[in-house]
């Protein structure tokens, strides 16, 4: 390697070369932001060693130089001069003379004279751009426990001198999906040095199986992204499409009984009444206690307001003290469902109280209030809002969550889709392999304990997007039958992830599955979808009807609105034609 560093300049910590690829990770992430000029010069040294690129398995192309391992679109122009090295998978644009690529993901790509891009991941529509001369280069790292991918950006003419006497090279300024933050670089490298161990944060608690979706660090992640083929990486579901560039909810600073409510908001049910969307949401506070939220929009897509206080939420003595010993989730209450029961003059929330009892499982409750209630809440204070409730307590004495009650009663009968859990087991080998099927059942009254009996209509099916499990996600009533959004977890880019698809049910009998998506209509590809609190997560969890009440039908030209959550984090919308689907039947 002696022969391609230039002469006279002092060595720093050595960039590897391997075999195959070249490695730039996280432990010489400082030396790359501080000399990424020498790193340049040094790897466009490798066009005077023909024996290194052999080693290296790197190919001289129309004058460039291109890894074999890398795959590259037909519609991406490469100007000489260039370095494309690793498993680089890039889709579309241009890479000027001079710019070096190391082991990068994108889907659209404008690489700047002389510039640098390590370790990207952008598999969205999102342009990455790098100037002239300028290093651009993304971590992974674990912040308060929740995963962000930040982009580093060095201009090394801007830097000029005072990158060593000023706080430049002790801070960088770094940007992620909904805020701009200034991290030390000794905080950056120590928050991308994370592993499996961490992240899980196991404890001798059995319950820590429920971590086990967050396994994998993000070398894993990344890895696992390179080894997957370009038409896979950039995937993208045509049918659907999101109706705002970023979320419409996302966590908020406001602090009630002397906390942050909000570190997390996420998986929004939502109904509409009098032409005024209301969003009830899943919260987790930096105590780790989960609460729902309230929000409200005139449009079904612009919040126009949100409670500064929980809607719903258990108090600290109803959440049992083993719960305390939870590192992530010490209780409370998740999954919300609405229903707008138009008969009765009612809503209806079913939710899930969530590792709060001795036994710390999940099981599902009740809840209901008048119509002219609801709607009056952004009006009511925090005791007015919590005396219109009437909790109706569980509706099982099973482990289940994600319940859905149908709008109207089914040959004189109440229904609801659930998903039961069954076993209970404190064993994690076991809960992985136990099955996560959608089922239904009827009752004579809505309150209190439901009948055992339940007829699976939904299976997770082997070798496709719903292979791992399945769970309800949203109901509506249309001129064909009962449409259902339900979220499967299955392999995408080869990493285990949560998308949304749909099934059609039989209007008089919901038993009979009339037709079901082979494909999903929601992938994560979002930055503020792939990572979060939980990565690679886009779940359907609540959809209206565009211009329509929740009392109507859908019918073949309208547009569904599907609120969804990304990361475990936050609350985006999709919007999806109901006659798209029908032409899927």
């Amino acid at each position: 390697m002696e022969n391609i560093i230039k002469k006279g300049v002092e060595p720093v910590k050595p960039l590897v070369f391997e075999s195959k690829i070249v490695g730039i990770t996280v432990e010489n992430l400082f030396s790359l932001i501080s000399h990424h000029q020498i790193y340049h010069e040094m790897i466009q040294g490798l066009f005077e060693n023909s024996q290194l690129l052999d080693l290296m398995g790197i190919k001289l192309v129309d004058g460039s130089l291109i890894s074999k391992n890398a795959e590259l679109g037909k519609d991406l122009i490469v100007e000489q001069g260039s370095i494309i090295l690793g498993k680089t998978k890039i889709l579309k644009g241009r890479i000027e003379k001079g710019s070096v690529i190391i082991s990068s993901v994108v889907k659209d790509i404008e690489a700047g004279k002389d510039s640098m891009m390590v370790w990207l991941e952008q598999v969205n529509d999102k342009k990455v751009i790098a100037k002239q001369n300028e290093l651009v280069a993304d971590a992974i790292i674990l912040d308060d426990q929740i995963i962000k991918k930040v982009r580093i950006n060095i201009d090394e003419k801007k830097k000029g001198k005072s990158f060593w006497n000023l706080k430049l090279w002790q801070e960088v300024n770094v940007v992620e999906y909904d805020e701009s933050k200034r991290y030390s670089l000794a905080e950056l490298f120590k928050f991308a040095d994370f592993g499996i161990s961490d992240l899980r944060n196991l404890s001798a608690n059995p319950m820590d199986r429920y971590y086990f979706h967050l396994g994998g660090s993000y070398r894993e992640f990344k890895q696992s992204l390179l080894d997957q083929p370009i038409e896979e990486l950039f995937k993208h579901i045509e049918i659907s499409k999101r109706l705002t560039k970023e979320p419409i909810i996302r966590p908020s600073n406001a602090r009630w009984r002397g906390i942050r409510w909000e570190k997390l908001a996420y998986n929004s049910t939502k109904i509409r009444v009098n032409g005024m969307t209301y969003f009830i949401y899943r919260t987790a506070g930096e105590d780790h206690i989960f609460r729902l939220g309230f929000a409200w929009s005139k449009d079904g897509i612009h919040i126009d307001g949100r409670l500064s206080w929980p809607i719903l939420w258990l108090d600290q003595d109803e959440i049992h003290p083993n719960a305390a010993s939870r590192p992530r989730e010490r209780g409370g209450i998740e999954d919300p469902h609405l229903t707008l029961l138009k008969d009765e003059g009612r809503i209806v929330l079913l939710y899930t109280i969530a590792f709060a009892t001795k036994e710390q499982i999940c099981q599902q409750s009740c809840a209901s209030m008048a119509v002219e209630d609801f709607v009056a809440i952004p009006e009511l204070s925090e005791l007015e809002i919590k005396q219109k409730w009437k909790k109706h307590g569980l509706i099982s004495d099973w482990e289940e969550r994600n319940s859905i009650l149908f709008p109207e009663k089914v040959n004189n009968k109440y229904a609801m889709i659930r998903r039961p859990i069954k076993g209970g087991t404190v064993d994690l080998e076991e809960y992985k392999r136990q099955k996560r099927d959608i089922g239904i059942s009827f009752s004579d009254v809505l309150e209190g304990r439901w009948p055992e009996e339940m007829d699976l209509i939904i299976k997770n099916r082997e070798g496709m997007w719903d292979a791992d499990r399945v769970g309800p996600s949203a109901l509506l009533k249309t001129n064909k039958g009962w449409l259902f959004f339900y979220h499967g977890v299955g392999k995408l880019r080869g990493r285990k992830s949560y998308m949304t698809g749909w099934a059609l049910l039989d209007i008089n009998n919901p038993r009979k599955v009339l037709a079901r998506s082979d494909e999903p209509i929601l992938i994560p590809e979002e930055d503020h979808e792939l990572y979060g609190w939980a990565p690679n997560v886009a779940i359907g969890y609540g959809a209206t009807i565009k211009g329509k009440d929740s009392d109507q039908i859908v019918e073949d030209d309208d547009e569904i609105l599907i609120s969804y959550g990304g990361g475990d984090r936050v609350v985006s919308l999709l919007s999806i034609k109901f006659s798209d689907i029908i032409k899927m039947l």
